[in-house]
């Protein structure tokens, strides 16, 4: 239970008033994130509206705003997509051993939200694939904490602004996000680098879905909301060293272990807080040229293509 002094502190810097400047816009946004690192996002229900704080906090993270709930209704009206049968595939399997996000989200609001997504990008003529797999996943947790029209445009602003490059055709990016993940670790810690290799264990072996889900892959759902609240704060392009730090807290078990692919395919997601804790110590550890690396390839196609393995880049 978060102590009323916290819940008042969120409360306060959600408080904008009419007449705000660009500059305390700014600054308000400083102290959100920074309590959104101190102490999380209280799970608390502000009694006036029934409205989880979360929603409100992910909101201006993403600065979405409220959604125009006409858009997305006009979008829905169009009904299934050309790509339905494959978004259904995924969402029929989506969160399945997870008895309150099945309640909360049922399967049509994913389909309705993934399909109007096809519609919208055909519409705008937007660049990257209309649907890939992880969409399904990373529409998911969105759904779960905001209103299904909110939920939508913050699934727009994450694909095609936050990381177009993890929703090309390929996944590009995340086979990239892969490639750092194996750069990171091998700068911050050699030992376990070293040992996962020799049982030939690279980034794009182990780490691919949960860099393609920003760690929403993992169980318990509870958790990966909390590493959410960080990402949104901070970058979701900190998936990568986040990723990182779940393996290096399980490191006397992998080495102990003969077969650590186990280890990792069947590790849960780490406590959120040392998970971030250790996440912040990594990033610290890179030099300029791997924190910008880090930053961009989400975005940056220029970027990701130097990370690409050579089997993968363009001819």
């Amino acid at each position: 239970m978060e102590s009323p002094e916290i819940i008042s502190s969120f409360m306060k810097v959600l408080e904008v008033p009419p007449s705000i400047s660009d500059e305390e816009k700014k600054e308000r946004l400083i102290q959100l994130k920074t309590l959104v690192l101190h102490h999380g996002i209280p799970d608390y229900t502000i009694k006036d509206s029934e409205t989880p704080l979360r929603q409100i906090v992910w909101k201006c993270l993403l600065r979405t705003g409220n959604g125009d709930i006409q858009k997305y209704l006009s979008l829905v009206k169009r009904g299934k997509s050309s790509l339905h049968d494959k978004i259904k595939r995924d969402t029929d399997r989506t969160f399945k051993s997870n008895r309150v996000f099945e309640e909360k989200v049922p399967e049509d609001k994913l389909i309705r939200l993934l399909n109007a997504y096809v519609h919208y990008k055909e519409e705008n003529d937007l660049p990257g694939a209309s649907y890939v797999q992880g969409m399904n996943v990373v529409a998911a947790p969105l759904l779960f904490v905001l209103p299904e029209h909110d939920a939508f445009f913050a699934f727009v602003r994450i694909v095609t602004k936050h990381c177009p490059t993890y929703f090309m055709k390929n996944l590009e990016g995340v086979h990239a996000g892969a490639a750092l993940v194996d750069i990171i670790l091998e700068t911050v810690d050699p030992e376990l680098f070293e040992y996962l290799s020799k049982h030939k264990l690279i980034g794009e072996i182990w780490a691919f879905s949960r860099l393609m889900t920003f760690c929403a892959s993992q169980p318990p759902l509870d958790e990966a909301l909390k590493l959410w609240d960080f990402f949104f704060a901070f970058g979701e392009h900190l998936t990568v060293p986040a990723v990182v730090a779940q393996a290096i807290i399980v490191k006397k078990e992998l080495l102990e272990s003969a077969v650590p692919v186990q280890i990792l395919s069947e590790q849960k997601t780490v406590e959120a807080r040392q998970t971030i804790r250790i996440t912040r110590e990594i990033f610290r550890k890179l030099d300029q040229r791997q924190q910008s690396a880090l930053a961009l390839h989400m975005i940056d196609s220029d970027t990701m293509e130097k990370l690409l393995p050579s089997s993968l880049k363009k001819p």
